[in-house]
């Protein structure tokens, strides 16, 4: 072969090969485009790949919202048992407040080969052609509802400790004793039932309840002996609204008696006498309104607070609220009271003793009587007297006088008598071996001065026809009497303090030698002025 035939030989296998190679570059880069374009349309694809599932639920190339739909049949029927001894409680989870949390699983079955770069997003879904994925659908639980469930069932099975108790028979106490209860441990049993709730398919739990012991037994009341303090004020009754006085201070008196007030725990004279109202049996008597006496439910039972304030201080427990009448009040001398008026004035005592204390109230035919009873730390040696004193005088402001047509034209009748007002302190005297050893200021109380008040008459019908007969001037009455113009107008007669026929019961008419500690802490009263307040007192 010669040397051209051999050139032009190498030269056509040279285009072969090269012509072979651009085929082969041709076809490689319609396959690197195609597959190029296989990748940008799998990576761009806008719902779940293929082969995945959520909850055993195949939901493979939908969008959200149709993975959405495919998952509605899927609901929690799943039961928690709660068992304590022999009894059992059934429930279904989602009444804890438990439920599916859906969404998050589509958001997951969504994000399957969506994470990393497109290398390791593409790797990651052609995994999926040989091995499915299978989202887990998780549970959530709304706390509050949960506890709140526990809470009810707890209620069920807990039972409240029963303190042990006092009667008093026949001037003796009897001690009753109390009861263990029963506490769920709620911390340790809510714990337990989070997990089982969200656990997979049914569960059951053990509720943990331990005894509890009351808080003062027979023997904490059993020193409950010692009379720390007694206090009597005396009565009268003549009939009429005295009658209903007397109902309603053995109504307020039964409310107190047998109280128990344990170390720390404050007594509130109002709660315990309740609303003043026909329906707790109270009846109309006299009270005080604006510096007036009036008739109104509850009248009287004020003698019952201010009674047992006395007993109070003998027993010298911390007063925690205390107020004195506007009026003094004809069983207790000046500074000795204690009012109530609605639920905004009230008389209230704490039990600052290491000791339970124990109120006896009663109401016997003539007096009121109120003690307090408990373990008395306080030195034998050690007694106490009370004693006031006055501060001030205010004298009554200026006369009122009103207007009436019930009185003739000139006439007067006076319808309020007027009063002097005071302002006194009480003081707490403290005697050691007989010797006094500390004067301590116990309440400052202003009893209100009260103007007079006259009705004078504008009614020109009932003026009286005046005559002169022989010089004279007569006033015609009625048809039978007849007085002279100038008569001074007598008038009746109306209630004052000075006036209400009762008997002071102060420390010097006190049957009670009691000793008393070297706690000296009592409440102190900061005056107080009802000038501007309308209120009812329910003394008298």
């Amino acid at each position: 072969m010669s040397n051209v035939e051999k050139g032009n030989k190498g030269l056509l296998i040279t285009i072969a090969i090269l012509s072979i190679l651009l085929i082969v570059g041709i076809l490689t880069g319609v396959m690197f485009l195609k597959v190029e374009a296989e990748n940008k349309e799998m990576l761009n694809n806008p719902n779940i790949y293929n082969n995945v599932f959520i909850q055993g639920i195949n939901v493979s190339n939908m969008s959200k919202e149709e993975a959405r739909i495919a998952l509605e049949s899927d609901n929690l029927d799943e039961k928690i048992t709660l068992n304590y001894k022999e009894k059992q409680y059934v429930f279904n989870k989602s009444d804890f407040g438990v439920s599916l949390n859906k969404e998050q699983a589509i958001t997951e079955a969504y994000n399957v080969g969506r994470t990393g770069s497109e290398k390791e997003r593409i790797k990651a879904i052609k995994s999926l052609e040989e091995n499915k994925e299978d989202i887990p659908i998780s549970k959530v639980i709304e706390e509050e509802k949960a506890k709140e469930k526990l809470t009810e069932i707890c209620k069920e099975i807990e039972i409240e400790p029963k303190n042990a108790t006092l009667k008093r028979e026949n001037g003796s106490f009897v001690v009753l004793d109390g009861n263990n209860g029963l506490k769920v441990d709620f911390e340790t049993t809510y714990q337990q039932l989070e997990k089982a709730l969200i656990t997979r398919g049914d569960a059951n739990i053990e509720i943990i309840a331990k005894e509890t012991e009351p808080q003062y037994k027979a023997s904490d009341l059993s020193k409950v002996q010692d009379n720390l303090g007694t206090f009597s004020t005396k009565y009268t009754n003549k009939g009429g609204s005295d009658n209903n006085r007397i109902i309603n201070m053995e109504i307020a008196a039964s409310r107190i008696d047998g109280t128990i007030l344990y170390p720390g725990e404050v007594f509130s004279t109002n709660e315990k006498f309740g609303e003043t109202t026909k329906a707790n049996g109270y009846k109309p008597a006299p009270t005080i309104l604006n510096g007036k006496f009036v008739d109104e439910y509850g009248g009287g039972v004020c003698q019952i607070s201010s009674t047992l304030y006395n007993a109070v201080l003998y027993s010298e427990v911390d007063v925690v609220e205390r107020q004195n009448h506007s009026l003094k009040v004809g069983y207790l001398d000046y500074g000795y009271d204690a009012t109530l008026a609605g639920d905004y004035i009230d008389f209230k005592f704490k039990n600052s003793t290491n000791y339970p204390i124990y109120i006896e109230s009663y109401v016997t035919d003539n007096e009121v009587v109120c003690s307090i009873y408990g373990y008395d730390e306080r030195p034998d040696n050690r007694s106490l007297k009370f004693e006031n004193a006055l501060v001030e005088v205010i004298e009554p402001g200026p006369r009122v006088v009103k207007e009436t047509e019930e009185l003739k034209e000139g006439e007067e009748k006076v319808e309020v008598k007027p009063l002097k007002g005071y302002k006194y302190k009480l003081y707490k005297l403290v005697y050691v071996d007989g010797k006094l050893t500390e004067k301590l200021l116990v309440n400052n109380s202003y009893y209100k001065p009260r103007a007079e008040e006259v009705l004078v008459g504008t009614n020109k019908d009932k003026a009286q026809e005046v005559a002169n007969i022989d010089g004279e001037t007569i006033t015609s009455i009625d048809d039978s009497t007849i007085i002279e113009e100038n008569t001074e107008n007598k008038t009746e007669p109306i209630i004052t303090e000075e006036t209400i026929e009762t008997t002071n019961s102060t420390e010097d008419t006190i049957s009670t030698d009691l000793t008393q500690s070297t706690t000296d802490v009592i409440e102190t009263n900061q005056e107080t002025s009802l000038e501007n307040t309308e209120q009812i007192e329910n003394t008298n």
